[in-house]
């Protein structure tokens, strides 16, 4: 038997493959609902996402969508999702999305320009366990760690490029480096087809509900409490409703030959500290930076900015604002609110500033606002405000992680496997490869 423990997206998938090869397991989930940090919620004609906000489906991605049926609920991103934009100097700017307008447009400095164009013969190798932010700065210079990188970063991780380990966030640039001598040469060399970004139309939580309509073994509202190992395996201490109708009665014990553990660090962390002591240790130690958002929607006739793109970031070092970025939610993906409205969807906190997530509620609101309507032209009140906070947002693949990674593998000898968010990438389609690779492994 084998016991998944968390019904986010990775152990959703872990336990379809599993289930499809014929391998008894059972998936315990402490919340009452599947997805983790997938959330859709819609209240009235407004849908919000209360956790990620799309999908960048990769082949894999687009063949368990078919699996599932999924076709005719897919929400392709418009055309106008695949312009970006960046606030520098005062002024939101479109990031060139090609070589060319990089360098015949005005969003970076002749210096910039210099300094990109020097790359393709730049001959330097980094240190071992190089930042982000120094990989960058070697290879391009300070103005596009700080208006490229920077708000990419922030975008993606909540993360400061500074501590970020480039092996471990975009490996894959490394590997260009190495290989062509060039990060720019390597891009130039790039295959494959492009991923798509897609949502549903109620919302993304629709892909890990229909993955939990497909399990025989899913349990909610049970919460793993304590684990021992011994050599025959282990034995979970497993909290339960009192529900008395066969699905678990106050806490049991539940044996099991092998435990994949998809919980956050932060909660794994607790459970695994008396027989996997080295690992607990490190994830307890893993960066979590606080994040909040704030979804309004305004009439649109009283926002004068056209919105034609996918969002504006906010680079954290130079700029200075209150907001880490916003995404245009109904420029991205329709009905999302009324035809006659936009829906925002902002983000503040993160790693560079932590301090602006843990306002009161009050404070958020009002900084969040005032800042939406000096950026966007915006006058009159919000036809729709909701705040959504998270504690503990997204792990950080910085030099904590190291150990994490190493107590892991370690821990796989003993028969726990790790299927998370903090080890081999953050994203949506990271974590249903990573599900789909775990089940393998358990098969082989």
């Amino acid at each position: 038997m084998i016991a998944i423990i968390g019904a986010g997206i990775s152990g959703l998938v872990t336990a379809l493959r599993l289930q499809q090869a014929g391998l008894p397991y059972v998936l315990y989930e402490a919340g009452s609902e599947p997805g983790g940090c997938i959330r859709s919620r819609q209240e009235g004609p407004y849908l919000r996402e209360e956790g990620a906000n799309s999908l960048l489906a990769g082949e894999g991605t687009e063949a368990l969508l078919h699996e599932l049926g999924l076709e005719n609920e897919i929400l392709p991103a418009e055309a106008v999702s695949n312009f970006r934009y960046i606030y520098k100097n005062g002024k939101i700017r479109q990031l060139p999305a090609k070589p060319r307008s990089l360098m015949l447009g005005g969003y970076f400095s002749l210096k910039a320009k210099f300094s990109i164009l020097r790359e393709l013969r730049n001959k330097s190798r980094g240190p071992e366990n190089e930042t982000l932010a120094d990989f960058f700065r070697r290879r391009f210079g300070e103005e596009v760690v700080r208006y490229a990188l920077d708000p990419f970063v922030n975008g993606i991780y909540a993360g400061n490029s500074e501590n970020l380990l480039v092996k471990l966030t975009f490996p894959q640039l490394l590997k260009m480096e190495k290989e062509y001598g060039s990060v720019l040469k390597g891009m130039a060399n790039l295959g494959g087809k492009r991923r798509k970004t897609l949502s549903f139309k109620n919302g993304l939580q629709t892909l890990p509900i229909a993955i939990a309509e497909k399990l025989n073994s899913i349990k909610y509202r049970h919460t793993l409490t304590a684990l021992d190992w011994d050599k025959d395996g282990f034995t979970l201490n497993v909290s339960a409703p009192d529900s008395g109708a066969g699905f678990g009665k106050g806490s049991f014990q539940q044996r099991v030959n092998r435990v994949i553990m998809c919980l956050p660090a932060y909660a794994a962390a607790p459970v695994l500290a008396d027989s996997f002591p080295e690992l607990s240790a490190a994830a307890a130690k893993l960066e979590y930076p606080p994040m909040a958002a704030v979804h309004t929607a305004w009439k649109r006739s009283r926002v004068s900015h056209p919105l034609n793109g996918f969002g504006a970031l906010h680079p954290p070092h130079v700029e200075k604002l209150f907001t880490a970025g916003t995404i245009w939610t109904s420029s991205v993906f329709p009905g999302r609110c009324p035809a006659d409205e936009v829906f925002l969807t902002t983000f503040i906190g993160g790693s560079v500033n932590p301090e602006n997530a843990g306002m009161p509620n009050e404070a958020l609101i009002s900084n969040t606002l005032a800042e939406l309507r000096r950026l966007y032209g915006i006058t009159g009140e919000p036809e729709y405000i909701h705040t959504n906070r998270w504690p503990l947002a997204i792990p950080q693949y910085d030099a904590h992680m190291l150990p994490v990674n190493a107590a892991a593998d370690a821990a796989k000898a003993r028969g726990l496997f790790i299927c998370a968010n903090w080890q081999g990438g953050v994203s949506i389609e990271d974590c249903i490869r990573k599900g789909g690779e775990m089940a393998g492994v358990l098969k082989g």
